[in-house]
C-alpha cells in the first residue's frame, strides 16, 4: 500500500470536524443503548457515550450517511476533540457495522491535536466494508502525545479493497481478532501494535505489503509485539510464517488460554502449532482434553511429514471420498504401511484413536522395530496382542510412561493433548 496517500488522507482528516446529525434511521428503531437509554443511530450514541459507559449494539447499522463532512458513506464514525481523558466500550452485540459505499470505511475513529487519552475497546461483532477502495477499519490520532488505544476483542474485520484495518499515529490492541483486506490485513503507521491472538490474511493479487504492514516512522521496521499479557512467551505460536516478516499473505498468533505450564502437554502443544502438525480449534484455545478421531490422527502425522503427496492412484477404503479434508492425508499412511484401516475396505476416520492405536501409528512409521526392554512394565498390555511390541517400543523409546507406574490403559480413548504429546516425545 502506498504510504504517502495514507499520509495525505490523515492531513486533510485532521482539518475534518463533527458536523450536524443526519439520523439515519427511524426513532422508533434503536440502533443502540447506552444503559436504560435508546438512540436511533449508532453515531447518536457515539457523540452521547461518557468516561466509563458501554454502547451495546441493538441492530446491525449499515451505510447510514451520518456526521463527517469527509465522505457519506461510513457505517459509523467518533471524532474526539475534548482534552479530557476518556475510555468507553462498544459491544457490537454479534451485529455488523457496515459500510457499502466507495472509497468509505465501516467504522472510523479518529481524534484531533486537542484530544486526551481515548481509550476505546470493541468486541463480539463484525466490522465490514464493501467497495474498491474501502477500509474495513479506520483509527487516526493526531495528537502522537496521547495516541488513541483501540482494543479489539473477538472481533472481525473485513474490507473488499485497500485493508482491514488502516491504523495511523495510534495504539491498536489486538486481544482476538480476524482481519481480512486486500492489500493489507493491518496497515499501521507511526503506530504500536499489541497482539495476542489473532488471524491476519491479505487476499488481494499482488498488491500491498503483507498480512500485517508496520511502519514505524519514516523506516520500514518490524512489528513490535508485546507479551506483556502472555505468561510464557512460548505461549505465542505462530504460523505459517515468522511475523517479523512482512511480506507473507496470512499470518496466524495463537495464544491458548487453555493451556498452562504446568500441565504435561504444554510444550507439545506448542512445538505442534509451531511445527504445523495443528493448529488451535480456534485462535485462542487449543482444547487439549478433546477426544481425537483416527483421521485427525492420520492428518497430524502428514502433516509433521510435510503433507507429501501420496503416489497411490486408488483409495481402498469405501469410507474416505476424495475431496475430504483427510483424503491425501489417510492415503499417504496407508501407503507408508502406518495404518492398514479398520478392515479390507473401511478406514473407520470418524472413530475415535486409543491409545494402543496411536501407539501402533508411530511404531509402523519408525518401521516395526522389536523392541528391546525384556520386561513388560504394563499388567494391562498382553502379550500376542496386535499392540503388545508397538506399546513396549514406545514404552521404551519414552514416547509414552503409560497412564500409571504399571498399566498403559490400551483401550482409552486418546485426547489432542495426549496424541501431540506423544509426537512430541517421538521427535525428541
Amino acid at each position: 500500500m502506498n504510504k504517502t496517500i495514507k499520509r495525505l488522507s490523515a492531513v486533510v482528516l485532521a482539518g475534518c470536524m463533527v458536523c450536524g446529525m443526519v439520523v439515519g434511521a427511524s426513532a422508533a428503531t434503536s440502533a443502540a443503548m447506552i444503559g436504560s437509554t435508546s438512540y436511533p443511530t449508532l453515531n447518536a450514541a457515539l457523540r452521547s457515550v461518557k468516561n466509563g459507559e458501554t454502547i451495546v449494539l441493538q441492530r446491525d447499522i449499515s451505510n447510514e450517511k451520518e456526521v463527517y463532512s469527509v465522505g457519506t458513506g461510513k457505517g459509523a464514525a467518533y471524532f474526539a476533540s475534548e482534552s479530557a481523558a476518556k475510555e468507553f466500550t462498544i459491544d457490537l452485540n454479534k451485529h455488523t457495522i457496515t459500510a457499502g459505499t466507495e472509497s468509505q470505511t465501516g467504522l472510523l475513529i479518529a481524534a484531533d491535536s486537542k484530544a486526551g487519552n481515548l481509550s476505546i475497546t470493541l468486541k463480539n461483532g463484525t466490522i465490514s466494508a464493501s467497495g474498491t477502495n474501502v477500509t474495513g477499519m479506520e483509527i487516526r490520532d493526531n495528537n502522537e502525545v496521547t495516541p488513541t488505544t483501540v482494543t479489539l476483542d473477538n472481533v472481525t474485520v473485513e474490507a473488499d479493497g485497500e485493508a482491514g484495518i488502516n491504523c495511523i499515529s495510534s495504539n491498536l490492541v489486538i486481544a482476538s481478532a480476524n482481519v481480512t483486506g486486500k492489500g493489507d490485513a493491518v496497515y499501521a503507521e507511526n503506530s504500536l501494535m499489541k497482539v495476542y491472538a489473532g488471524a491476519f490474511t491479505a487476499n488481494g493479487s499482488g498488491t500491498g505489503d503483507g498480512a500485517i504492514a508496520v511502519y514505524t516512522g519514516v523506516s520500514e521496521d518490524a512489528l513490535n509485539l508485546d507479551l506483556s499479557k502472555v505468561s510464557d512467551s512460548e505461549a505465542m505460536c505462530v504460523r505459517p510464517a515468522d511475523w517479523k516478516k512482512n511480506m507473507t499473505s496470512k499470518v496466524t498468533f495463537y495464544y491458548f488460554n487453555d493451556i498452562s505450564e504446568n500441565t504435561f502437554y504444554y510444550k507439545p502443544v506448542l512445538w505442534a502449532v509451531k511445527n504445523g502438525v495443528t493448529a488451535g480449534t480456534s485462535v485462542t484455545t487449543f482444547s487439549p482434553k478433546t477426544n481425537c478421531t483416527r483421521a485427525q490422527i492420520a492428518t497430524f502425522l502428514w502433516n509433521e511429514a510435510g503433507q507429501p503427496k501420496p503416489t497411490i492412484s486408488k483409495c481402498p477404503f469405501t469410507d474416505i471420498k476424495a475431496g475430504s479434508w483427510y483424503y491425501d492425508a489417510v492415503l499417504w499412511a496407508y501407503e507408508k504401511n502406518i495404518t492398514a484401516g479398520t478392515s479390507a475396505t473401511k478406514f473407520s476416520p470418524n472413530e475415535e484413536c486409543t491409545r494402543a492405536q496411536i501407539a501402533t501409528f508411530l511404531w509402523n512409521k519408525a518401521g516395526q522395530p522389536k523392541p528391546t526392554i525384556s520386561k513388560n512394565p504394563f499388567t494391562d498390555v498382553k502379550a500376542g496382542t496386535w499392540y503388545y511390541n508397538a506399546v513396549l517400543w514406545a514404552a521404551e523409546k519414552g514416547i509414552t510412561a503409560g497412564t500409571s507406574a504399571n498399566t498403559f490403559s490400551p483401550n482409552k480413548i486418546c485426547t489432542r493433548g495426549e496424541i501431540v504429546t506423544f509426537l512430541y516425545n517421538a521427535n525428541k
